[in-house]
């Protein structure tokens, strides 16, 4: 019966991460500031403008594509946030830094979807970046766990959130194991830790 119930309770779980994950990904703002990239790139250089289309819309698929799946290769996962990553690029140009350090990933590594994306999206949401001081962001693929670090510096008028995504990670991984998300706040820094699960079957279950 308890069994039953944690299914259950995954379940629920995992619809609503879905949804939260396809709507912080079409939110308005999201949209808005992607086309006013694209609307300056028109103007000024064409052929980026186009590289910024098909990245949009390989990133989008991507996306859709993962969101279902319970969990995917970590390597995956990364190439998603690298595709994020240089959408937001192109808007905040030198004002962010992505910084992956991965080696001698395997297969059997995998991570529920989406979590480093809405990690790093989280960071650059919440928090000031200027060219004269970029905001760094770190992701750092440890032995059993991937750590996701920023400076913090909170923004005079905060984003509006509702602290959804995290809490939804960290509900995600108490489902899967005895080995929970760490969140730290200290030395001016922001740092989440995610354990790497060890996976040997498909994950499209």
């Amino acid at each position: 019966e308890r069994r039953m119930r944690d299914q259950e309770r995954m379940a629920q779980e995992k619809v609503r991460f879905q949804l939260e994950a396809l709507r912080s990904q079409v939110d308005p703002h999201f949209l808005f500031n992607s086309f006013n990239t694209l609307v300056a790139l028109i103007e000024t250089d064409p052929d980026k403008a186009v590289d910024h289309v098909e990245a949009l819309s390989t990133f989008f698929r991507s996306m859709l594509l993962v969101r279902d799946k319970e969990l995917i290769p970590l390597a995956e996962e990364l190439e998603l946030l690298k595709g994020y990553f240089d959408l937001e690029h192109r808007r905040f140009g030198r004002a962010i830094t992505l910084t992956i350090h991965a080696e001698r990933l395997s297969q059997n590594q995998t991570i529920v979807p989406l979590t480093l994306q809405m990690l790093v999206e989280n960071a650059l949401k919440h928090n000031v970046a200027t060219v004269q001081d970029p905001l760094v962001v770190t992701v750092q693929v440890e032995a059993d766990e991937v750590v996701v670090r920023n400076d913090l510096r909170p923004r005079s008028a905060p984003a509006h959130s509702t602290g959804f995504g995290l809490q939804s990670i960290i509900q995600r991984y108490t489902a899967f194991g005895p080995r929970s998300v760490v969140v730290e706040r200290h030395g001016g820094r922001f740092v989440v830790r995610i354990p790497i699960l060890q996976h040997n079957e498909d994950s499209d279950r």
